[in-house]
């Protein structure tokens, strides 16, 4: 019996002190990504508003990697936050997430 590859996700949640920063984040962030895939291991969706858009007076924006390899994800991810030093401490990484609020 052949069973369907697993799927992986990674949601991201980037912060910022008005939503136009966090959804500037959020779109740098993913063209990072888009020109470091690979092969389309993955899709990138996103970024949209997150469901909680302001949360502790900061605007939140959400990307979302779904594939099924999830080192291939995991390490463009990798690169791309190291390429944005700035945004290491407005950025939140849920693997594999079991809510995406």
């Amino acid at each position: 019996m052949q069973y369907p590859p697993l799927v992986a996700m990674i949601n991201v949640i980037v912060r910022g002190r008005t939503f136009a920063d966090a959804m500037g984040l959020a779109q740098t962030l993913m063209s990072r990504l888009e020109s470091g895939r690979s092969g389309g291991a993955f899709k990138l969706l996103g970024p949209a508003p997150a469901p909680l858009t302001k949360l502790r007076g900061e605007h939140r924006a959400q990307p979302f990697l779904k594939g099924t390899r999830r080192a291939a994800m995991r390490d463009a991810l990798r690169a791309a936050l190291a390429d944005l030093p700035e945004a290491r401490r407005r950025v939140s990484v849920d693997v594999d997430p079991q809510s995406v609020l």
